[in-house]
């Protein structure tokens, strides 16, 4: 008989600045390894923020620093007041979300031109080609000062 894997049952529930699904902003991210198979992509290492990237599959990475969960990103759902945010018009999550991004960015990929969105006040950044959202990453209310992993 087939089992579906916890990590096959997550469901994307984004709580802005709170958590993504299961995983909580500022929880240390070995207490999510084991049960979501989760595994640290050392070559996918962000050196610009310094963050760590684990990840199963490509429907998720979650991102870490100092041990801590500091961001999600979701490239196949991320639901929002039990709307997904993943494959609808930027338009439409301005709506969803009743606030407009604070900047946007055309980013060249190989895959083609994405504008970046980003909306500082919910720490989120959209990414979207053809103004439809591809991937959402969600973050925590982490500033350099304030976060509650870099407290003693």
């Amino acid at each position: 008989m087939e089992t579906v894997s916890d990590s096959e049952k997550i469901v994307f529930d984004w709580i802005p600045l709170e958590r993504v699904g299961p995983f909580v902003f500022g929880d240390l991210i070995e207490k999510y390894c084991d049960k979501f198979k989760l595994k640290q992509i050392p070559e996918e290492y962000n050196e610009k923020v310094g963050w760590q990237v684990w990840r199963k599959d490509s429907r998720f990475s979650v991102f870490s620093e100092r041990e801590r969960i500091v961001a999600v990103s979701c490239s196949t759902s991320c639901n929002y007041r039990n709307i997904d945010l993943i494959g609808i018009s930027v338009k439409d999550v301005i709506s969803i979300l009743d606030t407009i991004p604070d900047s946007v960015e055309m980013i060249h990929l190989v895959e083609g031109p994405q504008k970046v969105y980003d909306f500082d006040d919910l720490e989120l950044q959209l990414w979207a080609k053809n103004d439809v959202v591809e991937t959402a990453i969600c973050s925590g209310p982490f500033g350099e000062e304030t976060g509650p992993h870099l407290k003693k």
